[in-house]
């Protein structure tokens, strides 16, 4: 009797156990997949028509070309265009914020080509036609963008300069791909940068147990193993800010950050400014357009600080 309980009781004990793993997978799982399917690609296509009419005029005026840069990391190419200037040999690799695309950034991309750069656009990861089914806060996507400033710098030759520019969401992705290898840059812009991806994470997660009683702590522990499992990252290495602490930085660096930015933390990205490690850095405080809003709402003051800032450093 007291054998058959015993082995009664390890029955049990194995149930149990195989019971908490299958939550924990599914509860690893669904968060995953939540977060990293912030806005589907299907959304960033719908939200072309935004500024069909805007990238159609850009179109119109410059020379564009649709290209694909092979993947040095994943079996896939990185679809983009590029639009090129009178030639002067920089070139410019634009990388957008969540829910847009490689064709909605026309506002930045013209005042660049009137600067002087050629510019290069890349779909990121979940985003218009690229291939990749997950957004992963600039992890696994600044793979691409290196292989974007490899391109980049191709075209440049040695004479010529490679500014990588990211807003919103893309200037995680820049951070995070400047601190993997800043070979093949020559200036770094970041216009309202997400900086702190991670605790954003936790944040969110923090809202869902107040909401739903699910334990914050287990679901970022389930989530960061099945992330980890699954793609090779975790949820806990998305702040950007952590990436580039104590990196040397020899090359220009421009912020711009509004106060009234009501998407992103204002205080995170003059933080983020503070800890670059760069001697041209340089923080544009703007007081009017809020989040990434500079570049289409106010574009002569835009285009000023941009001219100032290539004079000053390039």
């Amino acid at each position: 009797m007291k054998k058959a309980l015993k082995i009664f009781g390890v029955i049990i004990l194995i149930l149990v156990l195989l019971g908490a793993a299958g939550i924990s997978v599914f509860t690893g799982r669904a968060v995953t997949e939540e977060a990293t399917q912030l806005v589907s690609r299907e959304e960033t296509i719908q939200h072309k028509a935004l500024y069909r009419e805007e990238y159609e005029a850009f179109a119109a005026k410059y020379p564009v070309e649709e290209v694909g840069i092979p993947s040095t990391t994943f079996d896939y190419e990185i679809p983009g265009i590029l639009a090129k200037g009178e030639g002067s040999g920089h070139v410019a690799v634009l990388l957008h914020g969540l829910g847009g695309t490689k064709t909605s950034m026309s506002a930045v991309a013209e005042q660049l080509l009137n600067l002087g750069f050629d510019v290069l656009i890349c779909d990121q990861r979940n985003s218009g036609e690229h291939p990749a089914e997950e957004n992963s806060f600039g992890i696994l996507e600044s793979y691409d963008a290196l292989d974007a400033l490899a391109y980049a710098r191709e075209m440049a030759g040695p004479e010529g300069k490679v500014l990588l520019y990211g807003e919103s969401f893309g200037g995680s992705t820049a951070v995070m791909a400047v601190a993997r290898d800043a070979t093949n840059v020559d200036a770094l812009i970041l216009d309202s940068p997400l900086t702190r991806g991670g605790d954003l994470f936790l944040e969110t997660l923090a809202e869902v147990e107040a909401q739903e009683g699910i334990p914050a702590s287990f679901m970022a522990l389930t989530a960061n193993g099945y992330a980890r499992m699954k793609y090779g990252f975790s949820f806990s290495e998305a702040n950007a800010a952590d990436w580039i602490q104590g990196k040397e930085l020899d090359f220009p660096v421009l912020l711009i950050a509004s106060p009234v930015d009501e998407v992103l933390s204002y205080e995170d990205m003059v933080a983020l400014y503070e800890s670059l490690e760069s001697e041209e850095k340089e923080l544009y405080v703007d007081e009017k357009y809020g989040h990434i809003g500079l570049a289409t709402q106010g574009p002569e003051e835009y285009r000023s600080l941009l001219e100032g800032f290539f004079q000053r450093h390039l």
